[in-house]
């Protein structure tokens, strides 16, 4: 099965749950986040990769996906060593994805409290999104870039990560062909294989922009995928979650 794990990150980072399979009780742990609960300030993400880096190789995972969320990649003085770090993750078989969050005018953090929040200067500390450092730090994880959206936006992001995840390619009969690309871990899952082709998911037959991004947003709000495959002359459904 997929395992997921939570890693929060302000001045250094803390693992919020080990990897799981149990992703119902991480989403039920999210709303009780809150940056006033950090006991140090900041924004290290060098520690939190280095963490997260940590929890697959102590669970021996050979492949997986580090996603990212934040509006910018370091301090200035670890820029690199971050870089670096998504390079090491990619390097050993982790992928470095970013969702950035934020504009790129800038503005002020709320706190929870609704009073802006403040630095350990007393500065009120203004979030704004450095899209060319995380397309860079993208690149070094050897991952995608997407701008996270109030809306389906961020949908169509998402399904450029996973055609070019999975290396998928148009097929002629219409769904989209699995590439040779493909990582192995990720097809064994539900028993995929490259060659096969992808015709719909819960229903909704894939191969255009909208209709991809329809079977994400159904995907998303149920946390389940029927799958229908065609194998040569068979054709044949898998779910996930098996």
């Amino acid at each position: 099965d997929v395992q997921t794990g939570l890693i929060v990150y302000a001045g250094d980072a803390f693992t919020v749950t080990p990897l799981t399979v149990d992703t119902e009780t991480i989403a039920n742990l999210l709303p009780a986040l809150d940056s006033t609960l950090m006991p140090l300030a900041g924004s290290r993400l060098e520690p939190a990769l280095q963490q997260a880096q940590d929890l697959l190789q102590q669970a021996g995972v050979q492949q997986g996906q580090v996603i990212v969320l934040t509006d910018s990649v370091a301090p200035t003085a670890e820029y690199d060593a971050t870089l670096a770090r998504a390079a090491q993750l990619a390097a050993q078989g982790y992928s470095v994805s970013v969702l950035g969050i934020g504009t790129l005018q800038g503005a002020p953090v709320t706190a929870a409290s609704g009073e802006l929040l403040k630095d350990d200067t007393g500065a009120i500390v203004v979030a704004q999104l450095d899209e060319a450092g995380l397309r860079a730090l993208a690149r070094q994880g050897q991952g995608q870039y997407a701008r996270i959206s109030v809306d389906a936006s961020d949908l169509g992001q998402q399904r450029n990560m996973i055609i070019s995840r999975l290396g998928l390619s148009p097929a002629p009969q219409g769904g989209y062909e699995i590439g040779p690309s493909a990582p192995a871990q990720v097809l064994d899952i539900v028993g995929l294989k490259p060659g096969d082709v992808l015709v719909s998911v819960n229903g909704v037959e894939v191969g255009s922009e909208e209709a991809d991004v329809a079977a994400l947003q159904e995907f998303q709000n149920t946390g389940a995928a029927s799958i229908v495959v065609q194998r040569g002359e068979q054709r044949f459904t898998v779910n996930y979650p098996p």
